[in-house]
């Protein structure tokens, strides 16, 4: 598969994901020197043309919504265009860990980390839902942790804005174990949907259990509407009570009765937690939940249940019935536009429905009115609302049809419903194996490629194919350096492999390395490291190791890029280093000093060389020299600045108001 040198200005690096509807692709804007994430939705064969037409419109006014937010917690939206008939979306491309990533890593976290993360989450989506934009789909995978610490929401791609009826009638959008209620009833959603998912991944995180599970996504739905979960502390005995009532509110089953914001939620948690010991911890080892791409909406699974039982869940069903679709992490963004406007009033429609024979059972959105064929169904809503009409017969799906309010064609529906669930079906097509594109690169790169022992044409980066269920074997040599392979099926392939389309090597060189030394560093300093090729570029993956006081990281001979972080103090740097055979490159770091923010009036957020922290005043460590600070009073109408102070002594005070910079 050919990849595309530019989309719109932005030049094309490489793919980071491929989806149903289009790729992920990393790129360059050359005016600034930034990269950036192209998102692209490609034509579809199987789409008919109003469909197509619709997705496009969707994808193209996601601009309009996320392109809206800027806010230090949300993935930022920079440009939006069109290239060879493909609608293309760039935007902010996020260095870090996904949540999910770091709960599946058995990684320990404290009480105050949780609850640091979860404020931060849900200042941006309260920053979200001011601005009538709601998520829809908040989950871990969803929550980007960058190098820095700070939380990032990502893929508001099926965000919703309020003000929208563009959403078909009995659409269910959401991942089933973080999904609200009122998602899975197919009602209405607010920002108190995003609150009730956002308590999900918290009682994820502090009991290691999501609060609804099952063996299917109907089960899941099920206990969702009618079952209450676990409260925490039974599964978590160092949690404190408050924390029960804080998170039972956020997930009840009633919007109304959950906290008022996001903030509001996130502050009762945090109120909750610091009554526990202060050293209190919490291991993330829940794996997290699939994403499910599609439920049949004819033969849905459900728990084992009486009858009885399951006709109490009819109106949780209704929101399945209609082919319940939840986007993948790596599909396109569904998105909403509006204009502010209140929605108008529903009407009342008549549809006239008759079937050959009569008698069948008519189902709306999934609900059984208790009529059947011939009948007049009266349906409410506005025009050009699509409403699902089923008909059963001896409880098996007959036909379905999607009616439009107020289109004349659909003001009467005749259907044939003669068949009978003992017609034979036609077995399924064999499916035919896809091959998967990678790219296999090296570290340094220009090495040859051998696959199954045949020298491949070309040298790293080198595009291959792979086939489901076959074996390979791939040799990657290079003169003056160790040889490399690897025998592989594509089971064999990590989450890493299949997101980034890579394959990397790293060939050793036959000459000794040389040695980063850094010893006696004032602060923990975390050290990443990547080879740079003969253009400058970054090539490979870099190699990264943990803060310390001390290191000795040896590196084969070659220029690197070497970035040095702390996460206790605010320091950052990015510097070329030349590593030689048998030779040791010593770092050096600054000293860091204690100082003291203070604002007037104190309500006031700020962030240091961009980096958020809490509200006025408050101490942090930085490194001497420049930093810039940026006040906001926006919450006491006292406008916003931004100034460039130098730290050059232990106690130093940094003190602000509104006026002149």
């Amino acid at each position: 598969m050919s990849q595309p040198d530019y989309y719109g200005r932005y030049g094309v690096k490489k793919v980071l994901g491929r989806g149903a509807m289009g790729v992920v692709y990393l790129a360059e804007d050359p005016v600034i020197g930034r990269e950036v994430a192209i998102k692209v939705i490609h034509a579809h064969a199987s789409l008919e043309e109003q469909e197509l037409q619709q997705l496009q419109a969707r994808f193209e006014r996601e601009f309009q919504s996320a392109g809206t937010l800027s806010h230090p917690n949300i993935v930022t939206i920079h440009d939006v265009g069109q290239e060879d008939g493909s609608s293309f979306i760039a935007m902010e491309f996020v260095r870090g860990e996904a949540l999910d990533s770091v709960i599946a890593s058995n990684r320990v976290l404290t009480f105050k980390e949780v609850s640091d993360l979860i404020l931060q989450v849900c200042d941006g989506l309260d920053f979200a839902h001011d601005r009538g934009v709601i998520h829809r789909d908040i989950k871990p995978a969803n929550i980007i942790i960058t190098r820095e610490g700070r939380p990032k929401i990502t893929d508001f791609g099926i965000a919703k804005l309020t003000t929208t009826t563009l959403t078909r009638t009995g659409t269910v959008i959401g991942t089933p174990s973080y999904m609200s209620p009122e998602q899975v009833t197919g009602h209405p959603v607010t920002g108190a949907s995003d609150q009730f998912s956002v308590a999900v991944m918290v009682y994820q995180m502090l009991t290691g259990e999501r609060p609804f599970s099952g063996d299917s996504p109907t089960t899941i739905m099920y206990k969702i509407v009618h079952e209450e979960p676990v409260r925490p502390k039974v599964l978590n005995a160092r949690l404190p009570e408050g924390l029960d009532r804080a998170l039972m509110r956020a997930l009840d089953k009633d919007p109304a009765q959950r906290y008022p914001t996001c903030i509001a939620f996130a502050e009762a948690m945090r109120d909750a937690l610091g009554a526990a010991p202060a050293a209190a911890t919490v291991a993330l080892s829940d794996p997290g939940a699939e994403t499910i791409v599609a439920i049949d909406s004819a033969e849905p699974e459900r728990p084992g249940e009486d009858a009885a039982v399951a006709l109490s869940r009819v109106p949780m069903i209704a929101g399945i019935a209609a082919a319940a679709v939840i986007v993948a992490a790596l599909s396109l963004w569904t998105v909403m536009g509006g204009n502010g406007d209140e929605p108008p009033p529903p009407d009342d429609f008549v549809v006239e429905v008759v079937s050959q024979p009569p008698g069948a059972t008519i189902m709306v959105n999934g609900v059984d009115r208790g009529l059947v064929t011939p009948s007049q169904v009266t349906l409410q809503g506005n025009a050009g609302d699509s409403v699902l009409l089923e008909l059963v017969r001896d409880g098996n799906l007959m036909a379905s049809k999607e009616v439009v309010l107020g289109d004349p064609l659909d003001a009467v529906w005749n259907a044939d419903v003669t068949g009978t669930e003992d017609d034979e079906e036609e077995p399924d097509p064999v499916p035919v194996p896809v091959p998967e594109t990678y790219i296999i690169t090296s570290q340094p790169a220009g090495a040859q490629v051998y696959m199954d022992g045949e020298l491949q044409e070309g040298a790293t980066p080198l595009e291959i194919q792979i086939l489901p269920g076959q074996r390979y074997e791939v040799r990657v040599e290079m003169d003056e350096y160790l040889t490399a392979s690897w025998a592989f099926t594509d089971d064999d392939l990590s989450e890493t492999h299949r997101s980034t389309g890579e394959l990397f090597f790293n060939l050793e060189s036959l000459e000794p390395p040389g040695t980063l030394a850094l010893s006696g560093a004032p602060y923990p300093v975390a050290i990443t490291a990547r080879r740079l090729n003969d253009a400058g570029n970054p090539t490979g993956w870099a190699r990264s190791f943990e803060a310390a006081e001390n290191h000795l990281v040896e590196l084969a001979a070659g220029v690197y890029q070497v970035e040095l972080s702390a996460p206790s103090v605010y320091f950052d740097s990015t510097d070329r280093v030349s590593i030689q055979s048998e030779v040791s490159q010593q770092l050096v770091v600054p000293r860091a000093v204690n100082v003291r923010v203070i604002a007037y009036p104190e309500n006031c957020r700020v962030s240091i060389d961009g980096r958020f922290h809490d509200s006025t005043p408050f101490g942090v460590a930085l490194v001497v020299g420049d930093h810039d600070f940026h006040f906001d009073w926006g919450a006491v109408g006292e406008g916003q600045k931004t100034v460039t102070r130098t730290i050059t002594r232990e106690g130093q005070q940094i003190r602000e108001q509104p006026g002149q910079q």
